[in-house]
């Protein structure tokens, strides 16, 4: 994957045309498809907290309906839309995966996380053990072997727009004391008058409304790093840390060397409003990530959602370096999976669990690039917390 390629957006969809990702029919009147949030007017943005129908002038001189018919149509389209969501989770959702979506265990917080909040954090276990790293044979690639790593914890998700603002907020005053506070803050994010203080001159950064569960990007490796030891210092993910490639693969593609995480083939075929079309597995050709937690088709072997698309990912040394030797090869990390902003053929290409085209400098920062975290595994019982265990196809553990 190239930062060329990585920066190509989806085409928007042109008036009363059919949206180009998820084939529905758009009216002459919106400025969106419902379904993906393109915008329908080339050109012109439109965020998730601005969606809304423009209606043509003659549209606004129509008669108004009377009540009795509103109130029997609304209960029409209500009863309809029940029916169309029983049916398309039955039809669009892939066997063995589902929509996830975040539910408080319990109503506790997550661990190290004081009240809760930004900070539960789903590990997933992964075992140590051989897999097979690295291209097929076939490829032609010299470095095509079976690889052994010890276990190892993988975070779920990406790491959230949320998650970051609490460590923004948090560390800031190391973060000024190192010159590097508005530096930290991703180029999307927005400044507002600090509420504590309106009339002062400080301000403090957000993300765009509604995207609190989207995944950050525009961060640095240097400043994930950063995020890390800030986690392990206040205690809230204990040995925190960025996953090193190797260990991003396999969590990727578990034992049985498949192409991408969800098994074989990028596209599949889905029945919307009675079309059938194709579709993206992951997510990519898109205006916007998707949240961190909700995915139907993006999932690995282990659970771990979206390391095909959404954002890219920086990934740290393998075990075959030692990271402490220096020179130029040790400035830059292997940035693994496509980002929604691909066209499909690219993501196609950059989401193949092996694929390690796509290196930067670790002091540099691209809008297309996000992270997780991992940490080495645990003995049984450590601090009273039990990580997420599924059991990877190509045996047990």
């Amino acid at each position: 994957m190239t930062q060329a390629a990585a920066t190509r957006s989806a085409a928007p969809p042109q008036e009363g045309s059919l949206c180009p990702r998820c084939a529905m029919q758009l009216r002459p009147d919106w400025n969106f498809c419902p379904t993906c949030s393109i915008p329908a007017r080339p050109g012109k943005e439109v965020l998730s907290s601005q969606i809304q129908v423009l209606r043509t002038s003659g549209a606004a001189l129509r008669p108004r309906t009377p009540a009795p018919l509103r109130w029997a149509a609304a209960g029409v389209a209500a009863a309809l839309v029940i029916a169309t969501g029983v049916v398309g989770f039955l039809v669009l959702s892939p066997g063995g995966a589902s929509i996830l979506i975040p539910e408080p265990a319990d109503g506790g917080p997550g661990e190290g996380a004081p009240g809760g909040g930004a900070f539960r954090l789903d590990w997933i276990a992964v075992e140590g053990g051989p897999f097979r790293f690295g291209p097929p044979r076939d490829a032609g690639q010299r470095w095509s072997e079976n690889l052994d790593i010890p276990a190892f914890e993988i975070l779920r998700t990406e790491i959230s727009n949320a998650q970051w603002r609490e460590y923004l907020l948090d560390r800031r005053e190391y973060l000024m004391s190192q010159g590097q506070w508005e530096a930290s803050v991703p180029g999307y994010w927005t400044w507002t008058k600090d509420p504590e203080d309106p009339e002062g001159p400080r301000e403090i950064p957000g993300f765009p409304a509604a995207e609190e569960t989207l995944p950050v990007r525009g961060v640095s490796f240097l400043q994930a790093v950063d995020f890390c030891a800030w986690l392990r210092a206040t205690a809230r993910a204990p040995g925190a840390r960025l996953p090193r490639e190797d260990e991003w693969e396999k969590a990727a593609r578990g034992r049985d060397g498949r192409t991408y995480p969800w098994g074989e083939g990028f596209e599949d075929e889905a029945s919307i409003f009675g079309r059938v079309v194709r579709r993206n597995r992951a997510a990519v050709d898109a205006p916007k990530p998707m949240p961190v937690d909700v995915t139907a088709t993006d999932v690995s072997p282990y659970g771990v959602l979206h390391m095909g698309g959404n954002v890219s990912e920086w990934t740290d040394l393998g075990l075959w370096n030692s990271g402490t030797e220096a020179g130029e090869w040790n400035r830059y990390r292997v940035i693994r999976g496509a980002s929604f902003q691909e066209k499909t053929e690219d993501g196609a290409i950059s989401a193949r669990t092996w694929n390690n085209d796509f290196t930067m400098e670790g002091r540099f920062t691209s809008p297309l690039v996000g992270f997780r975290i991992a940490r080495d595994a645990r003995a049984a019982g450590a601090e009273g917390e039990p990580s997420s265990k599924e059991e990877a196809p190509g045996g047990g553990r």
